[in-house]
């Protein structure tokens, strides 16, 4: 990443809002980012979607629940941007009414859509997700019987490549970030 966003611009704060189905690699490319910015020394605030459902004590996924979470989510990264933190958040968050609310609340957010096809989505299955679906002991499961809505207009729209990993996504990320963490705009 270019050394040029180390100016006084970033002190205005900036939200990189990670979006896929589970297991599509929000966690691993978030984490790849984190480390990044903070050699960067810009301290970004990593936030998880497993780890603020711990957080906010909320453990259903009903739909009310999860539109309840999203907004939480979207308020609490408005809350660390508007401080002046770089704030990347990895969380499914495919809820069409969490798009328009995170458009008007963070307009400008930066959105990065990991886009994984539920084939390759249920070999990697990292929490079981899938197998347990499958064997009718979850149900409420994004991509399979919950509709997923994608974002409508991601700046970046990562699409499956099987000869590429986290690492080069990451660095696909980086080369798109440069602008946009010194003026705000993708």
């Amino acid at each position: 990443m270019p050394n040029n966003i180390k100016t006084d611009e970033t002190k205005k704060g900036r939200v990189l809002w990670i979006t896929g189905l589970s297991g599509a690699g929000k966690t691993t490319l978030s984490r790849l980012l984190f480390l990044r910015l903070r050699q960067l020394e810009l301290a970004p605030i990593l936030l998880d979607g497993d780890e603020l459902r711990a957080v906010f004590g909320q453990q259903a996924y009903n739909m009310q629940s999860r539109l309840e979470l999203g907004y939480s989510y979207i308020n609490l990264c408005k809350t660390l941007s508007s401080q002046g933190h770089i704030v990347i958040i990895a969380v499914i968050g495919l809820i069409k009414d969490l798009h328009l609310y995170r458009k008007q609340q963070l307009p400008d957010c930066f959105d990065i859509f990991l886009d994984v096809p539920i084939s390759e989505l249920q070999l990697r299955d990292p929490k079981g997700l899938y197998l347990k679906y499958r064997q009718g002991l979850v149900k409420d499961v994004y991509g399979l019987d919950l509709k997923a809505d994608p974002p409508p207009s991601p700046h970046l729209h990562l699409r499956f490549d099987p000869c590429k990993n986290a690492e080069d996504w990451a660095a696909q990320v980086e080369d798109a970030l440069s602008t946009y963490l010194v003026n705000g705009q993708a």
